[in-house]
């Protein structure tokens, strides 16, 4: 090893290692660990070519390669030292790489070489892997590194759905009953994982689409790998006398689910919204479930160079090659054909203008906070324009292993939300959806509260009101703490109206965490309306689709703009934190969706009281439109009676329409 900077060579005289590492201030450095990864991941790839190379043309040549190379890496796979992505030795520690994780996608290209190649001979009959390379592939690699993944045990963990489906492939290949019955009925095998770690609607209960999605990929591989796998006559797993008889876990029920809740849970876009620990990505079909059944090189594929034999990894093909049939079940199901709906797995509450694809679409979060995969992201608002989205979460994997952007967007302030007091909002928070309901072809609402986001705070509650393809008013209420920021980001370009005493910050906006990383901001004030417009979601080609928010002058407002830190595509958001400091805070803000010049004239906050009764709304709103102006009056529900809207929209001095939240709608 090198040292990038100063040039040094690693192991040396000063820091010596022949192998178990180095040892300094209670961490080892694997200088030999490192350099052995770096040249196993290398030569794993190309014998795994090889070898996919011999499938297709029938050349004994590349099996004989591919066998030398697997044979090799058997002879110095027992002597490996364990070492841990930190340079510790940790429970997770791999042999091979940082992590078992990365260990179980490494051993799954290692089987799928080894079946490729071990039934092959050349044309004199001589067989490629003789008695010889069989003792040293099979017990000192593939025997090892399954014994080693047994050994680590995360529990209702991805990634022992990961190591499971490693080692069921090492079982399968083996013929080894031990190894094949650990990955199904363990203490944390395939079935327990599916009887304990699936929510009731098929979501993997660590509460984020990407963990779903990877969990379900790893429980495809096993179904797969295990596939008409019957146990040697005379052997018996030595836990449980159960024998395995033609095994089919593919159509297990709860599996089944799991693949469909991808697809009821994508947008109309076809992605699935990026919450949590995840980064946006289309619903499960045909094509990539086979992919994520088949992708066995998993993490450890990013490490390798990807040569066209590589890529057949991605594709159906590469699944023929190992003559196993393979069911999908249903994978055609689509999301609620409802413009009101709850997705209680991601804990979103959805509202949709209308069933086409091109719709808008406004989603609440209320998703359950105790998941270790999880955001402090309570009632943040997702926006998509005629099926675009516009205002997203930007997802990704928090921890010290991941970018600074990840980080980040493990923050409160990364999300459209309120923060209270600059700080994140309580990792064991729940969420109450109040509300969600559909009056006539127009109008949808929801009402969630938040209550147990902010242990300072007594009320946090935010409720939506969509009126077809117009508008939607906006209305998040907060009690308690003292510092109160409403936050909203977009993708695209944005300008800021309605602000005076503009000027720019030379530091980050705030030195706590998730502010610190806000720069080359500017700063305005306002007692009045404030109009934000964010356009170009999708580059230049989009400049006529946008969002344009109006937040009700109510008070004094300090509003704070610029480029949020990044979003996944590695570009800046822009964003604004609109501050309010009394205790008591009501945002009141009109989002219009935009296809080209706003339709909305003018919007005004007529009353605000924090207090409703029966005859005195918490607020009231007028909104212009074209040759129509609405009157929107709205209290919020309370523990002794449901909320209430009532919307009026006059035009040419008439009535035209007048809803109530008992879902009454009359015609002028």
């Amino acid at each position: 090893l090198i040292c990038r900077r100063c040039g040094t060579k690693y192991p040396n005289d000063r820091y010596p290692d022949d192998g178990p590492g180095y040892k300094v201030d209670r961490k080892t450095c694997y200088f030999i660990g490192r350099a052995n990864a770096h040249h196993i991941g290398v030569l794993t790839g190309v014998t795994h070519d090889m070898a996919l190379a011999y499938a297709l043309t029938g050349k004994i040549e590349y099996a004989y390669k591919s066998a030398v190379i697997l044979t090799r890496i058997g002879e110095v796979y027992p002597g490996f030292a364990r070492h841990d992505t930190s340079d510790g030795d940790g429970f997770d520690g791999g042999k091979v790489c940082p992590n078992t994780q990365a260990e179980s996608g490494w051993l799954k290209v290692i089987v799928a070489t080894y079946e490729l190649i071990r039934d092959a001979h050349d044309p004199a009959g001589n067989a490629v892997i003789d008695g010889d390379r069989k003792n040293v592939i099979e017990n000192g690699l593939l025997r090892p590194a399954a014994e080693l993944l047994m050994k680590v045990r995360y529990g209702m963990h991805s990634i022992q759905a990961a190591q499971n489906a490693a080692v069921a492939a090492v079982g399968v290949c083996l013929s080894e009953p031990e190894y094949v019955h650990y990955a199904i009925d363990g203490p944390f095998g395939f079935r327990n994982m599916l009887a304990n770690g699936v929510l009731d609607d098929g979501l993997w209960h660590e509460g984020a689409m990407g963990l779903h999605n990877y969990t379900t990929g790893s429980l495809l591989q096993l179904a797969h790998y295990t596939a008409g796998y019957s146990d040697p006559a005379g052997v018996a797993w030595s836990s449980r006398p159960d024998r395995y008889e033609k095994l089919s876990l593919e159509g297990s029920p709860k599996l089944q689910r799991m693949i469909r809740v991808a697809n009821r849970s994508a947008f109309p876009d076809g992605n699935v919204p990026a919450l949590n620990d995840s980064r946006r990505q289309k619903g499960l079909d045909e094509s990539n479930a086979v992919g994520a059944s088949h992708r066995l090189a998993d993490q450890w594929g990013a490490r390798m160079e990807w040569t066209p034999f590589r890529r057949m990894m991605h594709t159906p093909d590469y699944a023929r090659l190992f003559r196993r049939a393979q069911t999908f079940g249903q994978l055609d199901a689509a999301p609620p054909a409802s413009v009101a709906y709850d997705m209680s797995g991601l804990g979103l509450a959805v509202l949709r203008s209308d069933l086409a694809p091109t719709c808008n679409l406004i989603a609440l979060d209320h998703s359950l906070q105790l998941a270790e995969h999880t955001h402090p992201d309570l009632l943040q608002m997702l926006v998509m324009v005629e099926g675009v989205s516009v205002a997203r979460d930007y997802g990704h994997m928090g921890g010290p292993r991941h970018t600074d952007h990840s980080r980040w967007a493990a923050h409160t302030v990364a999300h459209n939300t309120v923060v209270v007091d600059r700080s994140d909002q309580s990792r064991n928070a729940l969420a109450r959806l109040v509300n969600l309901s559909v009056a006539g072809t127009l109008l949808r609402t929801v009402e969630i509260d938040g209550g147990g986001a902010y242990p300072q705070c007594s009320t946090y509650r935010r409720a939506v009101l969509m009126v077809g393809r117009d508008y939607a008013l906006d209305v998040f209420r907060v009690s308690g703490g003292i510092r109160h920021e409403y936050v909203f980001h977009a993708d695209g370009d944005m300008t800021v109206h309605g602000l005076r005493r503009i000027r720019r910050l030379k530091k980050a906006v705030s030195k706590e965490p998730g502010f610190r990383e806000l720069v080359d901001f500017q700063k305005g004030h306002t007692s009045g309306n404030v109009e934000v417009i964010w356009r170009g979601a999708k580059g230049e080609a989009d400049s006529a689709r946008g969002l344009r928010l109006i937040m009700l002058g109510n008070g004094t407002t300090t509003v704070r703009f610029g480029p949020g830190y990044h979003s996944d595509e590695n570009r800046p958001v822009n964003m604004i934190l609109a501050q309010r400091r009394p205790w008591r805070s009501r945002f009141v803000s009109v989002l219009e969706p935009l296809s080209g010049l706003p339709k909305l004239k003018a919007a005004r906050l007529l009353k605000s009281r924090w207090t409703a009764t029966a005859d005195k709304p918490t607020c009231v709103v007028e909104i212009d439109g074209d040759n129509w102006t609405d009157r929107i009056e709205y209290a919020p529900s309370s523990k002794k009676k449901p909320g209430h809207w009532s919307v009026t929209r006059l035009q040419q001095g008439r009535v035209r329409f007048l809803y109530c939240s008992n879902g009454a709608e009359a015609a002028g």
